[in-house]
């Protein structure tokens, strides 16, 4: 049955308009995805005799499951926001005899086995090698292992779990809540829990048992909301909301301008994914205050504290920007029918994103508490936030051609995230260029010039910004009649 939902998805690939595009970009993806999987099975072996060549005598396993809370930290992050969650058309599938069960089980299949859980399990893969060739119990080794992969799949799940219900993100937030507050009471050390939760795998192998429980409990639940969502009303019904009104005269003042920023207000406000994304970047504020409170009490500025107060501003620039212009493809045909200059919509984007970045520039006063430096590096970001990355953020909307429905309730088995891999570059790019940036400068002169050069940057792409919407608005010119294809299509 598994070869036959395959079999359908090969002949609608091959089968589509944009079969020749799609397969270039197949292999392509493929050639950097073999790249990428080779430097992360070199840095798993790397990781275990790299500490063991810097850590003489010490137990190099027993400190990598020391901090092995904070890569499953990263890796939830990246599960969520990176990870693509899969789409399929299961509308179809419904007149056929195909059980219930095996179209459930192939999209969670679908969702486990995807590009960044390879690369885990590539790099899980490489460093058990590693350990096992240096002496290692093989069988505790493989224990220990399948217990990691099991905990990266349950927070896999989870991540899927909370794009899909408001229960588990505020569940997920009562925990970090709680664990915060034992951590700052003394009662818990994170690093010392980390490694009784996880090392205790290798020194008890029984306790395997625990964590397969709790993957088959995550992979029970949500196969039942899966379950219960697959039905004809649960995927076609739609969502009945009142529609609140929103005057929004004081806009007015911008001219032509607010006709486009009371649009993507209202929006805002009455919509559940873009209101989702706009109080989930107030996450990205408390989370970087979080990282600037854990890095700046133990090291000096590197890059995780320059990374840290970039994330204090960035969260609407990234979450929101990330979309644009899919939020309006509903009415893009509307909007490309109607006597509009381009120009405007994409300034209009520009000041509804970086208003943003002002306001969590003034919420982030308070992190003067850890130094005047600090304060002063956020207010930097925010201002390369402002003169550069908002450009890259609309560059990227380029290359953003999957529609979001706005008033139609999310289904269970739909791709909400919109990911791109185009996008995805330029979103590291808006990363580590900052970095690289600020590190060098302050490698030459020190802190006050790291931050010297990100508001020089900033300021100069602000005084350009004209002849820098201008350009990018005529590359949306010349795109238009393909995202107007492509927010056409059914998604």
């Amino acid at each position: 049955m598994y070869r036959f939902l395959i079999n359908l998805e090969v002949k609608e690939f091959f089968r589509s308009k944009r079969v020749g595009k799609r397969l270039i970009g197949k292999i392509a993806l493929l050639i950097g995805f073999l790249y990428i999987a080779l430097m992360v099975v070199i840095g798993g072996f790397g990781l275990h005799y790299g500490l063991k060549e810097t850590m003489s005598g010490a137990d190099v396993f027993h400190f990598v499951n020391y901090y092995l809370i904070y890569y499953f930290g990263i890796l939830f992050v990246l599960f969520y926001l990176m990870g693509s969650s899969p789409s399929m058309r299961i509308k179809p599938l419904m007149i056929l005899p195909v059980k219930k069960r095996y179209i459930i089980s192939y999209f969670m299949m679908k969702l486990i086995f995807q590009f960044i859980t390879l690369l885990a399990f590539l790099f899980l893969f490489s460093y058990s090698s590693a350990l096992i060739s240096d002496g290692y119990n093989t069988l505790k080794v493989l224990f220990w292992a399948i217990a990691i992969i099991s905990f990266s799949v349950s927070l896999l799940l989870t991540g899927f779990l909370m794009e899909k219900s408001n229960k588990i993100v505020f569940l997920i937030l009562v925990a970090l809540l709680v664990v915060f507050i034992l951590k700052k009471t003394g009662v818990i050390n994170i690093p010392e829990l980390s490694s009784q939760l996880f090392y205790i795998v290798y020194q008890k192998p029984e306790w395997l048992l625990v964590y397969l429980a709790i993957l088959m409990g995550i992979l029970k639940y949500t196969y039942d909301i899966l379950k219960n969502s697959f039905y004809v009303d649960g995927v076609l019904q739609g969502k009945k909301e009142n529609v609140q009104e929103l005057q929004l005269q004081w806009l007015d003042r911008f001219g032509t301008l607010s006709t486009f920023l009371k649009n993507d207000i209202r929006m805002i406000w009455r919509n559940k994914r873009p209101r989702k994304t706009f109080f989930w970047s107030f996450y990205f504020l408390f989370y970087g205050a979080y990282l600037i409170n854990s890095y700046v009490k133990h090291s000096d500025f590197n890059f995780s504290l320059v990374l840290a107060t970039m994330f204090v501003t960035s969260g609407f620039l990234f979450s929101f920007g990330n979309y644009v212009p899919s939020w309006d493809s509903e009415y893009y045909r509307l909007f490309m029918s109607q006597d509009i200059k381009y120009r405007e919509y994409i300034e209009s984007k520009w000041w509804l994103m970086n208003s943003s970045v002002l306001m969590f520039s003034i919420l982030s006063i308070p992190l003067i508490y850890f130094g005047i430096d600090v304060l002063l590096l956020v207010l930097a970001m925010a201002v390369f936030n402002i003169g550069f990355n908002s450009y890259l953020v609309l560059m990227g909307g380029l290359f953003n051609d999957r529609p979001i429905k706005l008033g139609e309730k999310t289904s269970r088995f739909q791709n909400t995230r919109g990911f791109n891999r185009n996008a995805f570059m330029l979103g590291m790019l808006r990363l580590v260029l900052p970095l690289l940036v600020f590190y060098g400068s302050m490698k030459i002169g020190g802190i006050n010039l790291g931050v010297g050069v990100l508001v020089i940057i900033g300021i100069i792409g602000i005084i350009v910004k004209s002849t820098v919407l201008d350009y990018i608005s005529r590359m949306y010119v010349k795109k238009k009649y393909a995202l107007l294809e492509s927010f056409a299509k059914e998604e």
